[in-house]
């Protein structure tokens, strides 16, 4: 049992980082560019940078893929409790299956959150205030001159 039980962490593990990895999604941020946004031009504005606070930006989505996988995965690892047959195997299945779903659940919305501001900006020449929340790690200082670069109708604040 011991075994089994140890190849069921494993399996719940390992399916938790695969989840993990390829789960993890890039929010747009003021320095990232999809290929059809390059070489297009860009409006620029000027503008002082008045209350900068530290966000999170969820991008995790309501697939569920996570917890179906984990419960899948999870129910096939249990299943193999004991002899992997009868009630053994039964109860191990279920056990697995209820273990992998949340495993699989925790694990994507923890890789679907990303660092991210939400900047508030002035103007300088209309005095327009303006709040913008944007994934990244760029450091932002309150009193701070910034380019306000629009693009299709997205903003992006560069340092």
């Amino acid at each position: 049992h011991r075994k089994s039980a140890g190849r069921l962490i494993s399996t719940v593990l390992g399916f938790a980082a695969v989840v993990f990895l390829f789960g993890c999604s890039n929010a747009p941020s003021g320095n990232v560019y999809k290929s059809s946004e390059a070489l297009k031009p860009q409006q620029v504005r000027f503008a002082q940078l008045v209350a900068a606070q530290a966000v999170s930006i969820d991008t995790a989505s309501d697939s569920n893929v996570g917890t179906i996988a984990g419960g899948a995965i999870g129910g096939i690892a249990g299943s193999r409790f004991g002899s992997g047959r009868g009630a053994d195997a039964l109860l191990g299945g279920v056990i697995g299956a209820t273990v992998g779903a949340l495993a699989g659940s925790a694990t994507e919305k923890m890789a679907g959150k990303s660092n991210a501001w939400e900047l508030t900006l002035k103007f300088e020449d209309s005095g327009e205030l303006l709040s913008i929340v944007q994934a990244g790690d760029d450091a932002f200082v309150v009193g701070q001159k910034v380019r306000v670069l629009i693009q299709n109708g997205r903003y992006r604040v560069s340092p």
